[in-house]
């Protein structure tokens, strides 16, 4: 018997799933420990829960704190690094007598470079949203009393802000300034523009910069243009009204949108 292990990589974090490879129980089995050869050092992760709330972690063992589950992610590497990982079956006859068996480990998986990359031609970073977690509590507690999470997820170099960003905005920026270096020309469909870093960036190209907006309500002018839910026309969108739903009529945000050049054509489905 040995363990079938599958790992994934979304340039921000790798997920872990594995099985027995014949799906039958590992007899005394108390969990899983993850063995990572992270950029040629070998450790393992963390998995933060014990048997009991009175157990103590061990960092020099920390495989007696075994996973109880089939599925891990590891948070803890970042683009560019290279990672392999093993699963390890614990056992024993209960928590205080455990034993890793490296007998009964998955083979090591082979070397992956943590990578937004998917193809030589596509790339998919993301961001991580604003999420009911520990760690943004945390992040919250530093800041001065009364201080909102969307004041601070909205001002350029807030730390929780870049936390949050994820691998997204450094990477859509960093492309932007390539291409503006290169005196290249931008062609994208954003969903609800309001990021002051992005529509700083995207206003430098000018008449370069050709979007296509959405804000997931009616936002067309044209006596031509539809409502959502409708077949679209030909008509072309007008800037002056592909904004955020979130962003008040005066707003200069709403005014930095309009100034963008037309919306590309979206052509009516054929008839059959």
């Amino acid at each position: 018997m040995s363990i079938d292990l599958k790992v994934y990589d979304n340039g921000d974090h790798t997920c872990l799933v594995w099985l027995p490879t014949d799906g039958k129980a590992i007899p005394d089995c108390r969990g899983f420990a993850i063995h990572r050869i992270h950029n040629g050092e070998e450790d393992y992760l963390h998995s933060f829960v014990g048997f009991s709330d009175k157990d103590t972690f061990d960092p020099q063992s920390p495989w007696k704190f075994p996973l109880q589950r089939f599925l891990w992610w590891d948070y803890f590497v970042k683009p560019g690094d290279t990672v392999q990982y093993s699963v390890v079956p614990v056992l024993g006859p209960d928590k205080d007598h455990l034993t890793p068996d490296a007998d009964l480990a998955s083979p090591l998986t082979p070397v992956m470079k943590i990578t937004g990359q998917c193809t030589p031609h596509l790339s998919a970073y993301f961001n991580k949203g604003i999420v009911a977690a520990q760690w943004v509590s945390r992040a919250l507690a530093k800041e001065p009393k009364g201080v909102k999470i969307k004041d601070l997820v909205a001002k350029p170099g807030d730390p929780l802000r870049e936390a949050l960003s994820g691998l997204l905005r450094p990477q859509i920026l960093s492309l932007l300034q390539e291409a503006k270096a290169s005196n290249g020309k931008i062609f994208a469909a954003l969903y609800e523009l309001n990021d002051p870093e992005l529509l700083t960036a995207l206003e430098a190209f000018g008449k370069d910069c050709s979007i296509v907006l959405a804000n997931g309500a009616c936002c067309r002018t044209s006596s031509t243009a539809t409502t959502r839910g409708k077949t679209p026309t030909s008509t072309p969108i007008s800037t002056s009204a592909a904004w955020s739903t979130r962003t008040s009529p005066s707003s200069p945000r709403r005014r930095r949108a309009a100034s963008f050049p037309s919306m590309c054509s979206i052509p009516a489905p054929p008839t059959r």
